[in-house]
């Protein structure tokens, strides 16, 4: 993870980068809905590192001061110290225990201008990241075009001549069979008419007949003038017969003649609803190559706008990787530095506090062994000078004081003994040593009160001097 994220950065002051936590820093800081998104977690980091937070502490940036821990990867020296205590700007130490017990100013890791340089340029290139897709014009004009087509939608077919065709098709389908009876017959008109038009050519006929036969009989009616006449008059009626054998025809025929003109009329309907039907048909295909039109010009122009923001997306991450993988390693070679620098100077800090150690010892070694040579001495020369006598009294005095000690058991004798070398390895008469002989007392861990101090010195004097007379006698 870059070092620049939400996370590496509540990582590198010590507190909890988990979700929940980051959450309940987001809403402190005015971020509603935390999700977790790039866009959420880099305003998070930008208020955090801002100063102008709630909740968290700053880092040693640039500028600014806070309380860290120990950076990742950090020497140990620096990292087992107290927490590092920020209160400024480049430069500034904090105190950490080492090992031998002495207190060092460790230098706290300072990013250099380089790299505040490149985490300000990777930091630059995430808040550049494009936001959510948002269509173009042209896609968002070639929308509307293609939803208005949709609401233009012609509505369903109507024929305007669906309910002639029922009529005549109900009248083709309920037809009567032909029928022409002598009732028929006659209340035919054309019948009636040839009727009476026969039947005024027979009266005149027999008239006319009646007439010629009178005359012949000199102008006297006879029943031969009316026989004729009745005759005449038959025979033109006769031709009546034959004409309402016609008329049945021409009534059959008219029958056959009105069957066609109702299949005709089907047709003719049936062929204007066609017309008109085709008609719809081609508002309809005219209505969908629209639509299909700019549908295909949306999807087209959709396809190229998104895929353009993508790629905008693509290089604004590849801008930002880049930068961060080149803050990272700069970084890592700067706080790289930064550990030699530690590890070398901790180094030098405990070599030169081990010199003054080992000088301090040697210097109270060298004291303590001044001081027992001065003593040894001044008891030899009291000795020298007291002759014979007293070197037997001194040998008596020793004698007691031996006798003494061995009453006292040799366990003590050693004891105090021991007491007396380690009081002298601790306490020397040049005060200017007194810090550093009171660091090596602690260390040896002694504990007398200035009696028992005073008593193991002069015991093991004692001894030294005994010591330095038996050599001397064996002389």
């Amino acid at each position: 993870m870059a070092l620049g994220s939400i996370v590496d950065y509540l990582d590198l002051q010590g507190q909890d980068s988990s979700y929940a936590a980051r959450k309940q820093l987001a809403q402190k800081n005015g971020i509603q809905n935390y999700r977790g998104t790039a866009q959420q977690n880099t305003q998070l980091l930008g208020i955090l590192r801002s100063g102008a937070g709630n909740g968290s502490s700053q880092t040693s940036g640039p500028s600014g001061a806070g309380t860290v821990g120990a950076a990742p990867g950090a020497p140990a020296a620096v990292a087992a110290g107290s927490v590092q205590t920020v209160s400024g700007g480049p430069g500034v130490t904090s105190s950490s225990g080492s090992a031998s017990g002495s207190t060092t100013q460790q230098r706290t890791y300072q990013r250099s201008d380089r790299v505040n340089q490149l985490y300000d340029r990777a930091q630059a290139a995430a808040n550049d990241m494009p936001g959510d897709y948002s269509p173009s014009q042209w896609v968002q004009n070639y929308r509307d075009k293609l939803q208005a087509i949709e609401d233009d939608r012609p509505d369903p077919f109507e024929s305007q001549y669906a309910d002639y065709i029922s009529s005549v098709l109900d009248d083709i389908l309920n037809e009567k069979e032909f029928s022409y009876t002598g009732e028929d017959l006659m209340n035919d008109d054309l019948y009636k008419m040839y009727s009476d038009q026969y039947k005024r050519n027979a009266r005149l006929a027999m008239e006319d007949t009646m007439g010629n036969a009178m005359a012949a009989t000199g102008g006297y009616g006879s029943s031969y003038a009316q026989a004729v006449g009745q005759q005449m008059y038959d025979s033109q009626m006769a031709g009546l017969n034959d004409i309402a054998m016609e008329l049945a025809d021409r009534a059959y025929d008219r029958y056959l003649n009105d069957r066609a003109n109702r299949y005709n009329q089907m047709g003719t309907l049936v062929d204007l609803d066609s017309i008109d039907y085709d008609r719809y048909r081609d508002t309809v295909g005219d209505w969908q190559l629209d639509r299909n039109y700019y549908a295909g010009r949306y999807d087209a122009e959709y396809a190229k706008d998104y895929g353009e923001y993508r790629d905008s997306v693509t290089d604004a991450e590849n801008e930002r990787n880049y930068w961060l993988n080149f803050y990272d390693a700069e970084r890592d070679n700067d706080f790289g530095e930064y550990q030699q620098g530690v590890s070398e100077n901790q180094w030098s800090q405990e070599f030169a506090h081990q010199q003054a150690m080992d000088q301090a010892e040697l210097a109270i070694a060298q004291a303590a062994e001044a001081r027992a040579q001065a003593e040894w001495e001044r008891a030899m020369a009291q000795a020298a000078s007291g002759g014979g006598s007293s070197g037997g009294s001194s040998r008596k005095s020793s004698s007691k004081k031996s006798s003494s000690s061995k009453k006292t058991s040799s366990s003590k004798k050693t004891d105090s003994t021991e007491k007396g070398r380690q009081y002298v390895m601790a306490y020397s008469p040049d005060t200017t040593l007194r810090p550093m002989e009171l660091t090596l007392a602690d260390r040896l861990g002694i504990d007398y009160t200035k009696e028992e101090e005073e008593d193991a010195w002069n015991e093991w004097m004692a001894e030294k001097i005994i010591n330095a007379g038996k050599s001397g006698g064996s002389r």
